[in-house]
């Protein structure tokens, strides 16, 4: 360190406080030193400079800032020692850079930092009113994953706080950022292999393949206690477990899941709030003989209750779960079914089943054998566009059926006429038949509710035989549909085929191309659950040409863009010259066309979305050059099995074309 400079400066000289201020800001026993080289030395170094350099009469306390800040503090024992100490450094430099002196009193530091942190405070809040302003559903989800000490209404009705307006846009702003997402990869997979981009995909980063349709929103009517199936838990508000509740999990606390009651959420009907209700009465008056079940103490008999409710029928289905033994629980419940408590309900209980389980988690299969059915009926009946549908305890139906109606309205509008105008479901006399497809499949069909719709729109094909076909893996939901076809005297129309729809589609693609005529084509259905399509199924609909229409329903927009890349992917034959002998530009590629959002569950993170996918000759797709450099790499023989004759017999096995 270099030599300091000793003079002092009498203009540099700091001037004294009059008695006055000092008498009432107080005795100034600190002082604050500030010098710009001081950023460059630790706090060692700074403590060394000022025990050989600095020379005065006083006693002091240096206090040398931590790490490499521009200031010091030195404190004193008297008024008197800080003013003979800054005539004593008075012209001081460090390095030639003088130093800077200045009082401070008591509370001073307290006032600046006070001062500081409203500061910090309020510019992080402003950042944060602009985040929140530009923030993306997307990321509201990523974020809640990490949020604690969420009411209840925030975790079940997350964006209930928001307009309803708003809720729209930030679900259509997701939908398309889902466009955009599949667009992207799509390039990425031909850049990848460097194959001709198609022309759909030819847009900018930040714009979608596709057209975006305006979302289709709820009713005002329909904002709140929409949904028709609600499973509610049975367990304890504290964890001692000693004041049982029934509603939904606010938290878990020590592997204890703590309750609290549902009433305040908007999406839970007000006939389901009045059972709960009841059954929160039920269980406090039989506490002494049948307690709910406590994950950490790992004993009682209660656990959870699931209500399916049909509003046009008034029918109330629940499925009560419980530990075994269960016998006690079960008169409990037989015996309230028959009384008033159930009987002067909004919608009385129509149909009682008890089901076991004595996992350590509630959520498990509602598997046939584990159900035993104890009042009432053994179905509820669910009633769309027309047609009923009887349910069991485990079958799969929308919990929205307002919007489930629109959508269904949508899908079917797209695959029989390529758009999505008009707001009524479309009759057959209204549609060009010569643009009708030959069959249409259900992929993952349920308990075949759009199947059925499809049916009663086409009806049979002329020699009587089924013209759509569900696939579905339930056996359960297969038999309820089969059963509401036959109500709905649709089962000449329609057939289900219940199976893994990986192993089944081949067989049943085959079966709907056998007495294909001309033009005719297939159009497929297909509504996935989260985790989206098998591998194997989305190889079949890309590969087969006789499926000329796609529309996907979609839960999961991350799914959705993963299997559109896979689905409208161009595949080596249309770029390696070697691969192109033989291959006819009819055959074709999916193309998206349209996707739309639909708010099937208001005031949640929730979306479904809607995609038209329509096969188009490659000439099209890739204006009339669509082979690229004939060293690009070539696919796997699985990937590279598109036949030549893909177009003209149908196949003995889709095996023979991919």
């Amino acid at each position: 360190m270099s030599e300091p400079q000793s003079t002092i400066s009498p203009e540099a000289q700091t001037p004294a406080e009059p008695q006055n201020v000092l008498e009432r800001k107080g005795d100034v026993l600190k002082l604050q030193i500030f010098c710009k080289k001081f950023n460059n030395i630790g706090e060692k170094a700074k403590t060394e400079w000022f025990n050989s350099e600095v020379k005065s009469s006083v006693d002091y306390t240096l206090d040398a800032a931590t790490g490499k800040a521009r200031y010091v503090f030195v404190k004193f024992k008297s008024a008197a020692d800080t003013a003979q100490f800054k005539k004593d450094i008075a012209g001081l430099k460090c390095k030639g850079a003088e130093l800077d002196v200045h009082d401070f009193y008591r509370g001073e530091r307290n006032k600046r930092s006070r001062k500081a942190r409203s500061e910090t405070e309020e510019r992080a809040a402003l950042r944060k009113q602009r985040r929140m302003e530009n923030i993306t559903l997307k990321e509201m989800r990523e974020k809640a994953k990490y949020e604690k000490d969420k009411t209840l209404i925030e975790k079940s009705a997350p964006l209930f706080t928001y307009s309803y307006a708003e809720q729209l846009r930030l679900k259509e702003q997701f939908i398309m950022h889902a466009a955009r997402n599949f667009t992207r990869e799509v390039k990425a997979h031909c850049d990848k292999r460097q194959y001709s981009f198609p022309n759909w995909a030819r847009v900018h980063k930040n714009k979608p393949g596709c057209s975006v349709h305006e979302i289709i929103g709820s009713p005002e009517s329909n904002l709140e206690g929409y949904r028709n199936k609600c499973e509610f838990t049975i367990g304890y508000s504290d964890f001692e477990c000693t004041k049982p509740e029934v509603g939904f999990v606010r938290r878990v606390e020590g592997h204890e899941l703590l309750v609290e009651s549902g009433g305040a959420l908007p999406h839970i009907p007000k006939c389901m709030k009045a059972i709960e209700g009841e059954l929160r009465r039920l269980v406090l008056d039989n506490f002494d003989q049948v307690k709910p079940f406590s994950r950490h103490q790992k004993n009682g008999t209660w656990r959870s209750v699931m209500l399916r409710w049909s509003p046009t029928r008034n029918q109330m289905l629940m499925v009560v779960m419980c530990c075994e033994p269960y016998e006690k629980a079960t008169d409990i419940i037989k015996a309230w079914a028959e009384s008033s408590g159930n009987k002067n309900l909004p919608v009385p209980v129509s149909s009682i089943f008890m089901q076991t389980n004595n996992g350590v988690s509630d959520a498990c299969d509602m598997k046939t054998e584990d159900l035993h059915h104890i009042y009432g009926d053994t179905r509820v009946v669910m009633d769309m566009l027309g047609l009923e549908f009887p349910l069991q305890p485990a079958s799969f139906f929308q919990t929205n059926v307002v919007m489930c109606k629109k959508l269904y309205t949508v899908a079917v509008r797209l695959a029989l006429t390529g758009s999505a105008d008009g707001d009524d479901m479309p009759a057959l006399k209204d549609l060009d038949s010569s643009k009708l497809p030959a069959a249409v499949v259900d992929v993952c069909s349920g308990v075949g509710t759009i199947t059925q719709v499809f049916a009663s729109i086409l009806g049979p094909k002329p020699d009587g035989k089924p013209r759509v076909y569900g696939l579905e893996l339930v056996a359960d939901a297969v038999e309820d549909a089969k059963a509401s076809a036959k109500a709905n005297k649709l089962e000449n129309a329609v057939k289900f085929i219940a199976g893994r729809a990986e192993e089944t589609i081949e067989d049943v693609i085959k079966e709907a191309c056998s007495d294909i005529q001309g033009d005719q084509k297939l159009t497929v259905i297909v509504d996935p659950p989260r985790s989206g399509l098998h591998p194997n199924v989305l190889r079949c609909l890309r590969q087969c040409a006789f499926i000329t229409r796609i529309v996907y329903v979609s839960c999961n927009p991350d799914t959705l863009s993963r299997d559109v890349v896979q689905l409208t992917r161009p595949e080596a034959d249309y770029t390696a010259a070697e691969s192109r002998e033989g291959m006819k530009e009819e055959s074709g590629i999916l193309v998206p066309k349209v996707i739309i959002p639909v708010d099937m569950f208001p005031h949640t993170y929730h979306c479904e979305a809607i995609l038209l996918l329509d096969r188009e000759p490659l000439d099209s797709v890739f204006d009339q050059s669509w082979s690229a450099s004939p060293t690009a790499p070539s696919s796997s023989p699985e990937e590279s099995s598109v036949a030549a004759d893909a177009t003209s017999n149908p196949p003995s096995t889709l095996s023979e074309t991919g």
